[in-house]
């Protein structure tokens, strides 16, 4: 793991590996917080129940914490602090390396289409029912396809298999 020199403030840049590194020690804090809180949870239902059930002695159904799981939710408690700069630490550096992260993507899950993608004919009738569902381009009355001003804007990613995606791509030199 490699460090640049430092800055004039005296903080250092970080690379990838660096990054990644306190990425995942970050999330793994923040999972050691998650248990502690499932462990707090389990023993405060346990001792609710007991108490409900008017139980004084322990049986199978009490969960009690023996000393080990009783100083680590200690630990947890007491380093709430750091837990809580290491998660927003895990939070900036997936903002900063993806700052859409968080936003909507529109997904659109076509129907099967019923044409043969293994001819160039029915590759072109599967392109242009996909372009008609995406809005790309409309289709005239007589067949003649027209584009639409927005088409160019659209990123589209299609997942198929080997034939037909080197069908798709021989497409346009097929196309009149």
């Amino acid at each position: 793991m490699r460090m640049t020199k430092p800055m004039a403030d005296g903080s250092k840049i970080l690379d990838s590996e660096k990054y990644l590194d306190c990425h995942k020690m970050g999330r793994q804090l923040i999972n050691y917080r998650s248990h502690g809180f499932y462990l707090k949870k389990r023993k405060r239902e346990s001792d609710d129940k007991s108490l409900s059930d008017n139980h004084h002695e322990v049986g199978d159904d009490v969960f009690m914490l023996d000393q080990k799981m009783s100083d680590f939710v200690q630990l947890v408690e007491d380093c709430s602090k750091e837990i809580d700069r290491a998660s927003n630490f895990t939070q900036n550096i997936v903002k900063r390396l993806n700052p859409k992260a968080g936003t909507f993507d529109k997904m659109v899950a076509f129907r099967l289409l019923q044409h043969c993608e293994t001819s160039h004919e029915g590759m072109k009738k599967v392109f242009a029912e996909m372009g008609e569902e995406f809005r790309m381009f409309s289709v005239s009355e007589d067949g003649s396809t027209m584009l639409r001003p927005n088409a160019k804007r659209w990123k589209i990613n299609l997942h198929v298999d080997g034939l037909s995606a080197r069908n798709f791509r021989k497409l346009p030199f097929n196309l009149t």
